[in-house]
């Protein structure tokens, strides 16, 4: 089979996995590195690799696709006649698929039933996806990140600011950047875990949360010290769902916990 190449294109960074039989190499690159082709170029792709693509992020999108494009590989855009396609022969149902983002329909067509499906990327996402398959909605919060860039830069004394993520983080501190650490993760975790106690309060008792996105792991022990159950943590959800939308069978190799 074909070298396989998933990349999901986000605001923030570019997360690619490479799958050759059953083995798996994975990358992030930040969209602002001034060397980003260059980073791609050198990862070494084979003359037979395939690239599945999923974007939000068009600018970089086009880099990407630009090089493909020059360098006659294979490649699939994700777009929304194609999730419109999708969505005919499975069982989930998405009432607004025309004005979804492409990064939320593939975590709910990664998810399973009755599941809160908590995406912490540029931005963070938490969506419900009820027992009968059907996307109920979601909510969206300032991702962990953009809220350290929106204070740095609306504010005059506060800048160059540098998360502290330790575990023993204080909830209170007189030290302004740990202060502004405790302010944004400890936030991030209270609301996560106040929306899914609602959502579960109102729809399903024993829905499964599925935490997924690259600001994961920075908050993933404190949501576990703040008591959230029922839970499974996956690295890059999206890039399963680019599996299944193209029937590569990649998607239990993609399915990678955290």
């Amino acid at each position: 089979m074909n070298n396989r190449i998933y990349i999901d294109i986000g605001n923030t960074s570019v997360d690619i996995s490479e799958i050759e039989d059953d083995k798996k190499r994975t990358f992030k690159l930040l969209n602002n590195d001034k060397f980003f082709m260059k980073k791609f170029k050198k990862i070494g792709f084979t003359s037979d690799s395939i690239f599945y693509i999923s974007s939000v992020n068009f600018s970089k999108q086009y880099e990407i696709v630009n090089f493909l494009k020059l360098t006659n590989y294979n490649y699939y855009l994700l777009d929304t006649k194609l999730m419109k396609k999708y969505l005919k022969s499975s069982s989930i149902k998405i009432d607004n698929i025309d004005i979804l983002g492409q990064d939320l329909f593939l975590d709910l067509i990664a998810s399973k039933p009755n599941s809160i499906i908590v995406d912490l990327g540029t931005l963070s996402k938490i969506l419900y996806l009820d027992k009968d398959n059907y996307f109920v909605g979601g909510t969206i919060l300032p991702g962990i990140y953009s809220s350290m860039r929106m204070m740095s830069e609306k504010t005059d004394l506060i800048n160059d600011v540098v998360l502290n993520d330790k575990r023993d983080l204080n909830l209170l501190s007189k030290d302004t950047n740990d202060a502004i650490s405790s302010g944004i993760l400890h936030g991030t975790v209270f609301s996560i875990l106040k929306f899914v106690e609602k959502i579960r309060n109102k729809y399903s008792k024993d829905a499964e949360v599925i935490l997924t996105g690259g600001c994961s792991y920075l908050i993933l022990r404190m949501l576990i010290d703040e008591g959230l159950t029922n839970f499974s943590c996956i690295k890059n959800l999206p890039l399963v769902g680019l599996s299944l939308v193209y029937k590569t069978n990649d998607e239990e190799l993609l399915f990678e916990k955290m």
